[in-house]
């Protein structure tokens, strides 16, 4: 996707995920709006959610018409659709659902629907299947492997796992143990939706061997009012945020592979302050502003490429001195910052606190730091008020440490006392 969003702008962020909707095409959908209003009002839902990725799955049916119309619509309110399908495959006792989420680019790509063709494959002879009590001619396994067979990436939600039609309702403990030792089933199968018993979890666990895909929710609506909403669990809305960092089929599949690190079932405001964004006028790179993760950033460039000078310039933005006496590059250095900048340059930095209150510093090259916030000029104030704790090392400073300063040092800069315990 070649669009740049605004949304990732500061890097991966954290995003609500809804993985199991359904639309006016389904059968058990019911709106009773203007149909020309249909798509925005969906999206303007979506969006009251907040929800930023979501999964269009209805029974047994794709509507390409439908998908692109949402999709191209979500994508101007920076809300990223996927396509899927809620597949009951011919599996347990009353069929199995399956979300299948399929890759866009590669599912519906060159103008052709290679969704309706795995669909029209799997209900073959089958007639009035599109709701929620049709059953493919398939169990799960024969329809993983006749996904697998189109060489396309997609993965699995098993829906509403602990309800009728659900993984953990329909088989018993031996039969997902089987399910368990199959690589196909592991290599698919990425996430359970809508899990709520702990005695269930336990028992995943052993039959699973402990290794269990992520946990999601989707809102599985019959309506638009229905979207984001229900699955209550003590009177809260259960939800599931996924950190990514762009609006691609890999990045969310990625997150719920990695869903230590990239799944949560709720967010928290940062408590750390940081540096924003760092904008130049003058020099060389005049009208440029380069956004920065309140996390880890990384400069990636060869020999010569700018990256001391870019970082530098962020420590002289940021009034962190050069000691002359101590530092055996300082001259190097200094002069890196007035070669970017040029006579007269500026820097603007937006600095954010730890309460997430946002500030404007301005510095033109040789003179005092000025500090706004919202517009108003802050006497007195430095940069290392608003992000504390400024650690700063350029390239050879740490090319130096293991002559000058012990590893033990340079941990308790990074870390501080956060350790100390587990020393």
């Amino acid at each position: 996707m070649d669009k740049t969003f605004k949304i990732f702008e500061n890097g991966s962020t954290w995003l609500r995920a809804d993985f199991h909707l359904h639309t006016r095409a389904d059968r058990e959908f019911k709106y009773d709006g203007n149909d020309n209003c249909f798509v925005s009002d969906y999206v303007k839902k979506l969006s009251k959610e907040n929800i930023g990725v979501a999964a269009i799955t209805n029974h047994n049916k794709f509507d390409w018409e439908e998908y692109k119309a949402i999709s191209k619509e979500a994508l101007r309110q920076e809300i990223y659709i996927l396509p899927g399908i809620e597949l009951s495959v011919n599996d347990g006792a009353n069929g199995i659902h399956c979300l299948v989420i399929f890759n866009p680019l590669e599912w519906l790509s060159y103008n052709h629907d290679y969704i309706n063709q795995f669909i029209t494959q799997t209900f073959v002879g089958k007639h009035n299947f599109e709701n929620e009590n049709g059953r493919s001619n398939d169990n799960l396994i024969e329809t993983i492997k006749k996904l697998n067979a189109f060489q396309k990436d997609y993965f699995i939600v098993m829906a509403h796992v602990e309800q009728r039609s659900g993984f953990c309702k329909e088989f018993e403990g031996g039969r997902i143990m089987e399910f368990g030792k199959n690589p196909i089933f592991r290599n698919s199968i990425l996430a359970f939706q809508k899990i709520r018993s702990r005695d269930i979890v336990n028992n995943l666990n052993i039959w699973l061997e402990s290794k269990l895909p992520a946990f999601v929710e989707g809102s599985d609506c019959k309506s638009i009012e229905e979207i984001g909403t229900g699955n209550l669990v003590n009177g809260t809305i259960q939800k599931t945020y996924l950190k990514i960092g762009d609006f691609n089929f890999k990045s969310v599949k990625y997150a719920l592979l990695d869903k230590q690190h990239r799944l949560r079932k709720k967010t928290s405001k940062p408590t750390n302050g940081y540096v924003k964004s760092i904008s130049f006028k003058g020099g060389k790179l005049d009208g440029s502003t380069l956004h920065l993760s309140r996390s880890m950033n990384n400069l990636i460039g060869i020999r010569g490429s700018g990256k001391s000078s870019i970082l530098e310039t962020i420590r002289y933005a940021l009034d962190i001195d050069l000691n002359e006496s101590q530092n055996v590059d300082f001259k190097y250095k200094t002069d890196l910052v007035g070669n970017l900048l040029g006579s007269g340059g500026k820097i603007t930095s937006v600095l954010v606190d730890n309460h997430g209150n946002e500030y404007i510093a301005e510095k033109i090259l040789g003179e005092r730091t000025n500090i706004y916030k919202k517009g108003e000029l802050q006497l007195d104030l430095k940069p290392n008020a608003i992000v504390k704790k400024l650690i700063y090392f350029g390239q050879k400073d740490l090319s130096q440490i293991g002559n000058t300063l012990s590893t033990e040092y340079i941990i308790n800069k990074l870390i501080g006392d956060r350790l100390s315990n587990k020393k």
